[in-house]
Order: structure tokens, then C-alpha cells, then sequence
């Protein structure tokens, strides 16, 4: 008796370890995972840049989902290709979630882009595509705010000819103008358009 006692009581303990397990299994797991989820709370701010219409102000845009990108007019692959993803991701929305939704091209190049330059090659690819540009100093700013890269590469004898290398990234701005999500530049209009659709429903 005393044998199957010592071995009733062993089974317990292992039963109350294996459920103590579990249990720190499924706490560190959902820790595990809460931590994960990024955050870019040091993304971004509140910016006023010119439109064809006049200053704008990203603030104007609250209560839709923002889809920001910056480049140039001039750039001769990355932009042109990311802001044909946007335009297809937009045509892949409803008739609402498009109304909810607004694009965002900020051109980096202060001296060939003016606004009627930048706003016309934003319309073409998209008209939810609005083109915005500023004075050097502002667009820095910008920039920086949103970590942003970009630098000068001359190609000629004028100061009229240079490239731009920059970065590629697609934010993804929430109604209260939050960065919510980065977009990698090898992102499928697919993959757009369902991270658009998860901000719009956040």
C-alpha cells in the first residue's frame, strides 16, 4: 500500500508540473509574441508640404488610411514601379475602402520637382495619388521624421544632372496619422492592398 501511495503521489506531481508547464509555456509564448509586434512609434510627424492646390497638411487626411512614399520624378526604376503597385493596389479596393484611403507621393527632389511637375506624375499613375514637394529645408525634416534616406549621385556637367539614391520604403499611415506598417519595395500589389485593408479595420 505504502508502495502505491508513494506512486499515486508521484503521478500528481508530475501532472501538477506538467500543468505549472504549460502554463509558463503559454505566458512566455503570448509575451513572446506581444513583444514582437513592431512598433514605429518614432516614425513619423505631422508635416505641411505644397500641393498644386496650396500648403496641405498630413493632418488634413485623419480619418483616412495614408499610403506615403517618397521619391522623385526622375527616378528611373524604384518609384515609378512602386507607385504602379499603389495605383494597383487601389483598384483592387472597394468603391468605400478607396474613399477611406488616400496616396501620398512626396517628391525629395526640391530643385527639378515643382509642384505642377510632382503633381502631375502622381495623378498619372493614380487620381487618389496626390504629389507634394517643399523647399530643402522642410523636406529634410520630412525625412528624417520618417527615416527616410536619400543622397545626391552626380551624372553630368550640370547641376541639372544627378540621380538620387534613396530609400524604398511604403508607409503605411492609420487614420490618426500613426505609422502602422512598413511596405518592402519586393511587395506584391497583393500583399498592398491586404495590409491597406488590416489598417483600414484596426
Amino acid at each position: 500500500m505504502a508502495r502505491i501511495g508513494i506512486f499515486r503521489s508521484a503521478i500528481i506531481v508530475a501532472i501538477l508540473v506538467l500543468i505549472l508547464g504549460v502554463g509558463i509555456y503559454t505566458v512566455l509564448q503570448r509575451f513572446a509574441s506581444e513583444s514582437s509586434q513592431p512598433s514605429y512609434d518614432s516614425f513619423g510627424d505631422e508635416f505641411t508640404l505644397i500641393s498644386q492646390d496650396g500648403p496641405i497638411s498630413l493632418s488634413k487626411f485623419r480619418g483616412k488610411v495614408v499610403v506615403l512614399f517618397f521619391g522623385y520624378t526622375s527616378c528611373p526604376d524604384i518609384c515609378p514601379t512602386d507607385l504602379a503597385r499603389m495605383a494597383a493596389a487601389f483598384r483592387m479596393l472597394s468603391k468605400k475602402e478607396l474613399e477611406e484611403t488616400k496616396g501620398i507621393f512626396v517628391s525629395i527632389d526640391h530643385s527639378r520637382d515643382t509642384v505642377m511637375i510632382v503633381s502631375a506624375y502622381a495623378n498619372f499613375f493614380h487620381n487618389n495619388i496626390i504629389g507634394l514637394t517643399g523647399d530643402e529645408t522642410t523636406l529634410s525634416k520630412v525625412a528624417k521624421d520618417y527615416f527616410v534616406f536619400f543622397d545626391k549621385a552626380e551624372t553630368g556637367d550640370t547641376s541639372e544632372d544627378y540621380t538620387l539614391d534613396h530609400s524604398t520604403t511604403t508607409y503605411l499611415l492609420d487614420r490618426e496619422g500613426k505609422v502602422r506598417k512598413l511596405i518592402k519595395h519586393d511587395a506584391t500589389t497583393g500583399d498592398l492592398a491586404a495590409a491597406i485593408r488590416h489598417v483600414l479595420k484596426s
